[in-house]
């Protein structure tokens, strides 16, 4: 099992392609994403491309080792509320830490240099990873992602629902392509669905690869405990793109325009019928338009 030991925290990964310094992606994996829910259009476009490509399991998901600390539900609805009332969130660990990972993971790998990419949560760690490492950082591209701004970053409560509400194991593959097409309905995706066999592959893998309730809540803390980093983000100086969706329903639209008013230069992307989701119709999509802000950083001294 390919895995690197950093932080106190063993990462699993995958590599595609080429791996050289200044010439690898990292991607960056959402709020209990995995590694395998990145699309295989999209690797094939980077690689293709001439990038290398890491997927990981942040710390607290899939095959990443496990944090300890038991959180409860009562204690996720506290600190949403703590949030939206600008109080102190405490965590295990904040998103501070799982950007420390990444870098980790580059430094054992013999890269010292590479492109920060990232869904959702992982958006923020690769925000976070330029703030704090922008001699490591050559470009970012944050996704369907937000500042951590309560006042933009608050979506509908159906999707938020929907990612956060306690979910009983799959008792069979046709459950679980209901329960996925109700996930897909909340997040505002219904424009890019999946395929029958697309969406029987992911229930597959979820079903061999079950989420971790105290996991995924420790990373919600992370998440909430890291708050507003408007100021820290408007001090990016990596070459960035933001992509989002214009019918996103956990992250609004507003949260992906802010962080790209915020980032001098970013060029922003509003990908229209899309939610918060990266379905693989989009997926070369997506790779062209990283691939030319790598070459934008290409361009810029580092």
């Amino acid at each position: 099992m390919p895995a690197i030991t950093t932080n106190g925290v063993t990462l699993y990964y995958e590599a595609y392609g080429k791996l050289s310094d200044g010439g690898t992606v990292f991607l960056i994996p959402g709020l209990g994403m995995q590694h395998w829910m990145w699309p295989d259009t999209l690797i094939e476009t980077l690689v293709k491309g001439g990038a290398g490509v890491v997927v990981m399991d942040n710390r607290d998901c899939g095959r990443s080792s496990r944090c300890s600390g038991r959180v409860s539900m009562g204690r996720v609805f506290g600190s949403i509320g703590r949030t939206l009332t600008r109080r102190p969130v405490s965590g295990v660990y904040g998103l501070e830490e799982m950007a420390s990972d990444v870098v980790g993971l580059a430094s054992g790998l013999g890269i010292r240099t590479f492109h920060a990419a990232g869904i959702s949560m992982g958006g923020m760690i690769a925000q976070v990873l330029a703030v704090r490492y922008p001699e490591s950082v050559l470009s970012l591209t944050s996704m369907s992602s937000a500042t951590g701004n309560p006042r933009t970053g608050l979506g509908k409560f159906s999707a938020i629902w929907a990612t956060i509400r306690p979910q009983s194991r799959l008792a069979s593959e046709s459950e679980g392509v209901k329960r996925l097409d109700r996930f897909i309905r909340a997040m505002g995706s219904v424009s890019y669905e999946r395929t029958d066999a697309e969406k029987r592959r992911l229930v597959r893998l979820m079903a061999r690869n079950p989420g971790d309730p105290d996991g995924f809540r420790r990373q919600l803390l992370a998440l909430l405990q890291s708050g507003d980093r408007r100021t820290q983000v408007s001090g990016i100086r990596a070459p960035t793109l933001v992509l989002h969706g214009l019918s996103d329903k956990l992250l609004p639209p507003r949260a992906g325009k802010e962080t790209a008013d915020l980032i001098s230069g970013a060029r922003l992307e509003m990908i229209p019928r899309l939610g918060h989701d990266l379905p693989p119709a989009l997926g070369a999509k997506y790779g062209r338009l990283m691939l030319e802000n790598f070459s934008r950083a290409s361009s810029v001294k580092h």
